[in-house]
Order: structure tokens, then C-alpha cells, then sequence
């Protein structure tokens, strides 16, 4: 009886947060870009206070598989840092197949679901959604940032080898850089470019979905690569020492840090106490409300410099 109190009163107290906390996602217009003979939407959040007169970093989030861009934009909080901090925040949708049982999902060069099954061009989607943004607000083209999430993680890395012509930095969220699908014989990896891009990567250690040491996730259709799997794939990609300049150890993160790389770029990797979730968000309410825990969006925009 008891537990079923703290657990309704746990639920209600994230309802009222998801208000409290939505306030500044309630500001954010859906809109859509015609791209391929397909109407694809997007969320966007206009920075309260717009001025005119000055160029404005643009974050674009891209969502998890079977997750909707409302919903990131409610656990990350990113709307609402975009008020206090002064940037664009974008929220893409994935493609889905007819049904209302059908997932959203981004095309990553190895997954998931009718994105991946129907190779939609979600690359050149974010490159042309890049372009709508910047040709409509004044964009500061140096400061254009990708975050990603799980299948949605998946696709910033791919973003991040094919578009660092366009692209400042990356951030990803407990996502894989290979994986094998149901009719692969092995793992497949994402195309180098060895074009450096800065990245930080955040994996929880005891994700269930997309495994710390890779293998086969809870829900039993892909098998992915391990988090350092990502990281070496990176410093490989950026011509980084593979040795970290700087190790952080906190009681619920690790934090590595190699930033002697081409060009002045580098590489974070943060191996998280989490499972599969967004650390620190709305959805995440232990760290959530602790001030000393690790927490994912302060994280990526003190990266991103923002």
C-alpha cells in the first residue's frame, strides 16, 4: 500500500515537472520542409529575445527509435536552455511506416526499423533542414551542433562523418557506431571520413537496450557494437592520441578526455551509472533532482560551448 503511494506520488510529481518544465517547449512551432517528394516536420524552438541584429548557434536533437521530438524536447530540457542561453533548437521526426503501432526511426547505415529497411535519405533530410533554418534566422554557420539519441544517436554519428563540412560538434547518447541487423553476418561500422569533428559521447553502463560492452539489446532484433567501440572509431577517425590527456572520476560518472587530435578537434567519453535513459533528465528523477548528479543536457552544451 504504502509503495504504491510513493509510486502515484512519484508519477504525479513528474506530471506537474513535465508542465513546469515544458513551459518554454509549449513556444515551439511545428513546420515542414518538403524534402524528396516528402513532407518531412520538425519542431523549432525561436530563442526568447530574439535579436535581429545577431547570429544564433542552432542545436538539432534528433530523436530515439519508437521516442517523438515532443517528448525529447520535454525529458532533455534543451527549449527551455535555449531561452535562458540564446540558441535554435530543433527537433526532427523520424519516418514511420503506416499503423499507428509503427516506430519512429532515423536511417544510420546499419539501423533501425522502416528508416533503415527503406534507406531513406535522413543524412541529406538534417543537410536540408540545416539549410531551411539558416536560410530563414541568422544562423551562425560555425556554430551548428548535433545531439542524438539512441537510433537517433546512431544517425548523429553518421551526421558527423558525412556532413563535418557543415557540422561544429556532436553529442550521442547511449547509441552504437555499427550494428547487425537480422539479415547482416556481422557488424557493420559506419564510413570513416577522417575529416575531424569534435564529439562527446555518454553511455550508460547498464543499458539494457544498446549494451556498454555490445551484444544483443533487451529488445533482441540487433546486435550492436560496445561503447568503446564508438570512442576508438572517433580517435581513430580525428587522428587522436589514444591515450587520455585527462581522466574524471565522480561517484556516478567517468569522464575521458582526448583532445590531442587534428585540427584542434576532440573526443569526451563519459561512461555513466544509468541504463538506457537520457541522464539527468525529467524521465531520469534521481539524478534529476540531485545537484551533484551527472545530467546529460548541462553536460553537451558546456561541450558545445553554450
Amino acid at each position: 500500500m504504502i509503495k504504491h503511494f510513493f509510486i502515484s506520488l512519484l508519477v504525479l510529481i513528474i506530471l506537474v515537472l513535465s508542465i513546469f518544465f515544458g513551459l518554454s517547449s509549449y513556444k515551439s512551432k511545428e513546420k515542414i520542409i518538403k524534402f524528396q517528394n516528402i513532407d518531412r516536420r520538425y519542431r523549432l524552438h525561436i530563442p526568447s529575445n530574439l535579436d535581429g541584429g545577431k547570429s544564433y548557434p542552432l542545436v538539432i536533437s534528433l530523436h530515439g527509435l519508437t521516442d517523438d521530438p515532443r517528448i525529447m524536447e520535454l525529458y532533455t530540457g534543451f527549449s527551455s536552455q535555449a531561452d535562458k542561453k540564446g540558441f535554435f533548437a530543433a527537433y526532427p521526426y523520424g519516418l514511420k511506416a503506416k499503423g499507428m503501432l509503427s516506430p519512429r526511426s532515423w536511417n544510420s547505415e546499419f539501423c533501425c526499423s522502416f528508416a533503415y529497411q527503406e534507406n531513406i535519405d535522413d543524412v541529406g533530410f538534417i543537410s536540408a533542414l540545416i539549410d531551411e533554418i539558416s536560410s530563414n534566422y541568422t544562423i551562425d554557420k560555425n556554430k551548428i551542433y548535433i545531439i542524438g539519441y539512441s537510433n537517433g544517436g546512431m544517425l548523429a554519428y553518421s551526421l558527423a562523418s558525412k556532413l563535418s563540412d557543415k557540422i561544429s560538434a556532436v553529442a550521442v547518447v547511449n547509441a552504437a557506431v555499427g550494428g547487425k541487423g537480422e539479415e547482416d553476418e556481422k557488424i557493420k561500422l559506419i564510413n570513416k571520413s577522417y575529416k575531424p569533428v569534435s564529439i562527446a559521447i555518454i553511455h550508460g553502463r547498464f543499458d539494457k537496450s544498446i549494451l556498454f560492452d555490445g551484444g544483443v539489446g533487451s529488445g533482441g532484433l540487433y546486435e550492436f557494437s560496445a561503447a568503446y567501440d564508438s570512442v576508438n572509431f572517433w580517435l581513430d577517425n580525428n587522428g587522436c592520441n589514444k591515450y587520455p590527456n585527462e581522466i574524471a572520476k565522480r561517484d556516478d560518472y567517468q569522464k575521458e578526455i582526448y583532445n590531442e587530435c587534428w585540427d584542434g578537434k576532440k573526443v569526451l567519453f563519459y561512461s555513466v551509472n544509468g541504463a538506457h535513459i537520457w541522464p539527468g533528465g525529467l524521465f531520469d528523477p534521481i539524478k534529476f533532482f540531485s545537484k551533484d548528479s551527472f545530467k546529460a543536457t548541462n553536460e553537451i552544451l558546456n561541450f558545445f560551448g553554450l
